[in-house]
């Protein structure tokens, strides 16, 4: 394992189609109209659960982008960046440098997007996992806290196993509740 600034990862290998030759891929935070729910590639790191979250927030793009305090050029130029999480009842600015972990041939080695060019999913994971100590202890967690931790919100959990979720589902409201929670623009997701 390496640390390396973006320049110095190997963004090229993931993007076969481009040919050699091909112009240097330019790293950025998040793209304009890119950051999708199914962009979240998992890397070598078993937290499903957070990337769960991730991927449900990557459908608020708004949310997405707030949690970035500072995203301006001069972060990508110095490598700094101050990521707003929730802990404890209250936000914390967690500062980072953009040194990512790869491997020796420089290829991520933990979460990325499916554009490794969008850095927005590697320097989330980092700050989550400075926030809780190291990349570690991300290896066990739940999608809600994770939701909790990205958004200030209080997390819902429904199973579907409950005999009042079955009715719910049967007379449709709990559909319909689903519903009026995607239309605030509520983040959703699920666990297993």
């Amino acid at each position: 394992m390496e640390w390396r600034r973006p320049a110095q990862i190997d963004m090229q290998s993931y993007m076969p189609s481009r040919g050699p030759g091909a112009a240097p891929i330019k790293p950025s935070l998040i793209k304009p109209g890119s950051a999708l729910p199914g962009d979240v590639v998992q890397g070598a790191l078993t937290n499903t659960w957070f990337l769960g979250a991730a991927s449900a927030l990557s459908t608020r793009p708004e949310l997405l982008a707030s949690l970035f305090v500072d995203h301006s050029p001069a972060c990508e130029t110095y490598g700094v960046y101050t990521v707003r999480l929730y802990k404890n009842g209250m936000w914390n600015n967690v500062v980072i440098d953009d040194k990512l972990p790869v491997t020796t041939d420089g290829h991520f080695l933990f979460s990325r997007c499916k554009d490794p060019s969008e850095l927005w999913l590697p320097l989330l994971e980092k700050a989550y996992a400075k926030l809780h100590g190291c990349y570690e202890c991300l290896m066990q967690g739940s999608v809600q806290f994770a939701l909790q931790d990205l958004t200030a919100g209080a997390p819902q959990v429904v199973k579907f196993s409950d005999p009042d979720v079955d009715f719910r589902i049967k007379n449709g409201m709990m559909w319909k509740e689903m519903d009026a929670l995607l239309h605030a623009g509520k983040p959703i997701t699920h666990s297993h």
